[in-house]
């Protein structure tokens, strides 16, 4: 179960910001400024008294979403105050609750389809009034980090995973990635590059100098004689060795073997395959995230849980209140007797709020709407956390085992074949020297010194321009890929803009509509008003006319009295019937209604599931064409290589 204080162990936001370095506010603090009055998350409650016990047809038919002018309304039953106990017999009360939902706005009740829209908003329609209309503040309200983690976190995980597998200048929600933060995978791809390069230096220094070692100063070499020459030879062989240890040890274990890049890049040294199967799985592990996050797409929005909850909860009052109410006719006493009929309790009636079998409280009190919305908010974060942390968590451990399995490609240091000390190798040579004469050794050392010279001039010449042509190479490569990334950060900066202009037209429109329908609401309740007052006073005047005409006929009528209130308790009687008869028909509506809740649900769930299986299906896919074309890559890559191998040798044999 999700704790909101542990919020801050949160694996999702912990993985998203590895991966992708686009920050995700602290899942704790995503509703602090979403809430309406009383500290309520996700939406504003008012609670209207619509009259007293007398019964009133068509009161419980119209409730639930989109009514009254609102996005949902409950109404409920309740004695004269809540210090009552409701035992049967007791007078009720008639009430209504009004529900806004802050983050929504749409004609459909909330699913995972939605998009939550990104503003900050003001409303000085829904002040305080939810304890008994009392006047408030405007009520003030701001989404975005809330739609900062739902979909700020899908949109960068999708940019990570494709090309150029780089998060620079990427910008969601108005957050950017900052310099200092952003991923960009093809790093990793550079870096392995940098290892091969090195390793070749070393080989092709090893075959240079084992040359010199074999053939110009090797056995045989009478230029070469004499203690100094030794030495120098000696240092010769031992450089030589040297070198074909490092290529040796820095080529690993894995001999021939070689792997690729993310982007197709062929890498045989042992750091270089180590960095490219991180890095492969570090966009593994993105992929798997975004994943969980499409499988996860129809629990997304929160006000989904807090629309099923309040569902549940309308539906659930026709067991704990509706059908627990009886219709009593009450007679006014006298000859001329009226006759009413009241709303009472029966037994077992419950003046609270019931969901899934749980007490959240009486209707008629703030704390009791503030519980339910809490436990809305306690769902959804636990989904985020069975959905979405759970991968996160997942995500981490399989790239710190992927790190950890890289360190042992880096050795802390490169060891020498030959760690003979100068001390030795100089022993050696006068040793050698001893039986030659000092002065042939002397020219002959200085002979094949100045030829050695000569050789290594020439030799730093030819390497001088192979690197300054290999650097000039590398710029134009370089160049290349940033004007290919600028127009590529350009065509999504516009349709970044287009998206913006589209949701800024919407966001308009949806304002018109709402005034629209303020003016509207404003002239029906003008309207009804006046219509109240001219039947007020027709009703004044009639009520006038036959106290005129009661007190004229009086002595005459009152022989029919009896008549007339027989009459009158039979009409009470009926009327009571057609209360019973409405109430069995709106019970009957709410069975309906729950059903097709249920079916909805489980449509819904099932939906959810074949949406995860697809998105998996879909990345599974993607998955064996990314392998198939990498393995096409790496097959192409090695062809290439193995030509590079025999050109380099053709070239080594014409030098």
């Amino acid at each position: 179960m999700a704790n909101p204080e542990d919020n801050n162990n949160d694996n999702w936001k912990k993985a998203v910001d590895l991966l992708t370095g686009y920050v995700l506010p602290e899942r704790k603090t995503l509703f602090d400024d979403l809430k309406g009055n009383d500290g309520i998350p996700l939406m504003h409650v008012r609670l209207d008294k619509h009259g007293g016990p007398e019964y009133a047809s068509g009161f419980l038919s119209s409730s639930g979403w989109k009514t009254h002018n609102t996005d949902y309304t409950i109404p409920f039953y309740r004695p004269s105050d809540d210090s009552q106990d409701v035992s049967a017999g007791k007078y009720l009360y008639r009430y209504r609750a009004h529900i806004t939902f802050l983050a929504s706005g749409q004609a459909l009740p909330p699913s995972g389809d939605d998009v939550i829209p990104d503003y900050t908003k003001t409303s000085e329609r829904l002040k305080d009034k939810g304890g008994w209309n009392k006047e408030g503040e405007k009520l003030d309200w701001n989404t975005n980090a809330l739609v900062r983690y739902v979909y700020g976190a899908k949109d960068a995980l999708s940019q990570i995973t494709m090309w150029p597998y780089s998060t620079h200048g990427f910008k969601n929600r108005g957050y950017p990635v900052n310099d200092a933060d952003y991923v960009d995978l093809r790093t990793f791809t550079e870096a392995a590059k940098a290892f091969d390069r090195v390793v070749k230096f070393f080989e092709d220094s090893a075959g240079t100098v084992g040359k010199w070692d074999t053939e110009d100063i090797g056995e045989g070499s009478d230029s070469w004689d004499g203690t100094s020459a030794a030495i120098f030879k000696q240092l010769i062989h031992k450089l030589a060795r040297n070198y074909e240890g490092y290529a040796d040890q820095l080529n690993g274990k894995g001999g021939d073997s070689s792997a690729v890049t993310v982007d197709g890049v062929t890498v045989t040294s042992e750091p270089a395959r180590a960095l490219a199967e991180a890095q492969g799985v570090l966009l593994a592990q993105a992929q798997k995230l975004y994943d969980a996050w499409e499988a996860w797409k129809a629990e997304s929005n929160p006000q989904r849980w807090l629309y099923d909850m309040l569902q549940n909860a309308r539906l659930t009052l026709f067991d704990t209140q509706y059908d627990k109410t009886d219709i009593e006719t009450v007679s006014s006493g006298g000859p001329y007797a009226t006759w009413h009929n009241y709303v009472v309790s029966t037994a077992g009636f419950q003046n609270d709020i019931v969901i899934e079998g749980k007490s959240y409280g009486n209707p008629s009190e703030m704390t009791t709407w503030k519980a339910i919305a809490d436990e809305a908010v306690r769902r959804w974060e636990q989904s985020v956390q069975d959905w979405l942390s759970t991968a996160g968590a997942e995500a981490i451990v399989d790239i710190h085992k992927a790190f950890k399995a890289a360190e042992k490609a880096f050795d802390t240091s490169i060891t020498d074949k030959d760690d003979r000390p100068l001390s030795e190798i100089s022993a050696e040579a006068e040793a050698d020297a001893e039986k030659k004469k000092a002065a042939a050794e002397a020219a002959a050392a200085k002979a094949e010194a100045e030829r050695e010279k000569a050789e290594a001039k020439a030799e730093r010449d030819r390497e001088k321009a192979e690197a300054e042509k290999e650097k000039a190479e590398a710029k134009a490569e370089a160049e290349k890929e940033k004007a290919e990334a600028k127009a590529e950060r350009d065509r999504e900066k516009a349709e970044a803009e287009k998206e913006k202009a589209e949701a800024k037209a919407e966001q308009a429109a949806a304002k018109a509509e709402a005034q629209k329908e303020k003016a509207e609401a404003k002239a029906e309740q003008e309207r009804e008003k006046a219509d109240a007052k001219a039947e007020q006073a027709a009703a004044k005047a009639e009520a006038e006319k036959e106290k005129a005409e009661a007190k004229a006929e009086q002595e005459r009528e009152k022989a029919d009295a009896k008549a007339e209130q027989a009459a009158a308790k039979e009409e009470a009687e009926k009327e009571k019937a057609d209360a019973k008869a409405e109430q069995a028909a709106a019970k009957e509506e709410a069975e309906k209604e729950k059903a097709d809740s249920k079916q909805a649900a489980a449509e819904q769930q099932a939906l959810a599931l074949a949406q995860n299986q697809r998105a998996q299906d879909e990345a599974k896919k993607e998955r064996e064409r990314a392998a198939a074309q990498n393995d096409a890559d790496r097959a192409e890559a090695k062809a290439e290589q193995e030509a590079a191998k025999a050109e380099a040798a053709a070239e080594k044999d014409a030098a």
